[in-house]
């Protein structure tokens, strides 16, 4: 867990399932989501789980969290 996460922004786990030019496929527990890169800090490497760093309210609107 990030200790200092930047302002608006929350962790949640994920696995990323594949990635575009402006947007990664991330699998967050059996809901897979398109999230643009811009909107994220930090995400795991394309077949790989760990903590996404991403806009709190992105991850609400999606259903996220």
């Amino acid at each position: 867990m990030v200790s200092n996460l930047p302002k608006d922004y929350i962790e949640v786990f994920g696995t990323v399932k594949g990635e575009s030019k402006l947007a990664v496929l991330i699998d967050f527990g059996g809901i897979a989501k398109w999230v643009p890169k811009s909107l994220m800090e930090d995400w795991p490497d394309v077949g790989d789980s760990g903590d996404v760093i991403l806009k709190e309210w992105f991850a609400v609107k999606e259903e996220i969290v």
